[in-house]
Order: C-alpha cells, then structure tokens, then sequence
C-alpha cells in the first residue's frame, strides 16, 4: 500500500485548488482569494474588484461594478462645469466692452476660453467613450485588452 502512494504522482495544491473552483472563477495569486468572472487585480490599490473598469487618479480609487454609476455622474458634473464655465466666461467677455480695457485682458480672457473648450473636449470624449462601454456592455480594460469573460 506504501508502494502505490509513492507511484502516484502527486497534485500540486495549484491544481488542487483549480479543481474546486467554480465555474470561471480564478484565483488571484497577489490577493489569495478566489475571483469571479469579469474581476481583475488592481496594482494601485491591491485588491480585487468585480467588473474593474479602470484606477482613476482623478478619484484615487478603482472604478468598478459598485461605484461605475457615481463616477459616470462625476463625468457628467465634469462636463456640466466645463459647460457652465465656457459660456459664463463668453457671456462675461461679450458684456464686459467696458470691464476688458487692454489688450492683457482680452488675451486672458480668450486663453482661458481656449483651455477651458479643450478640456470640454477631452471630458466629453470621455464620456462619450463610457456611453458607448455601456452600450456594448464592456469595461475600459475589457476594451483595452480585447479580452472579455462572459
């Protein structure tokens, strides 16, 4: 009896472990835990997270299946200010034939418009990008990577 435990060849615990995961679930070597489908490892915050869409430095946080819908608001508060700001400033330039008396301001007034239209731009490119992950039903690192677990 001795003998046969010696030719069977032995399973590592990798293997092991595998064999009794569920379906599509894997296990996270950084974390130790076992993942559902469709969550990655974040190496900004080290942890797991469900759906893990992207780290955004703008929040210093993980986007993912629990927070997507706040950071989608935060995006549309984003655009919303650069609205707001981009027509105030051409709305007070156009009023103010009095308030702007040298050509100092004037160009301020036109730079800021300028920046501020520019970084309308790239907040609505983001948003638009989001619309359509969610309209294909993606994450940015599923889109990324081209890799998508159902």
């Amino acid at each position: 009896e001795s003998s046969s435990r010696a030719s069977t060849p032995s399973v590592s615990s990798a293997a092991r472990s595998s064999q009794l995961l569920p379906q599509n679930h894997v296990l996270c070597h950084t974390c130790k835990v076992v993942r559902p489908p469709r969550a990655s490892h974040c190496a900004d915050c080290d942890n797991c997270v469900l759906m893990h869409d992207h780290h955004c430095p703008f929040t210093n946080n993980c986007i993912g299946r629990r927070n997507y819908a706040f950071f989608c608001s935060f995006v549309l508060s984003a655009k919303a200010l650069g609205v707001v700001l981009v027509v105030g400033i051409g709305f007070w330039a156009l009023d103010s034939h009095s308030r702007i008396h040298s050509v100092v301001n004037f160009v301020a007034c036109a730079i800021i418009i300028v920046l501020s239209v520019c970084g309308l731009f790239g907040v609505c490119a983001l948003g638009m990008l989001h619309i359509f992950l969610v309209a294909r039903g993606l994450t940015t690192r599923e889109a990324l990577t081209g890799r998508y677990s159902a």
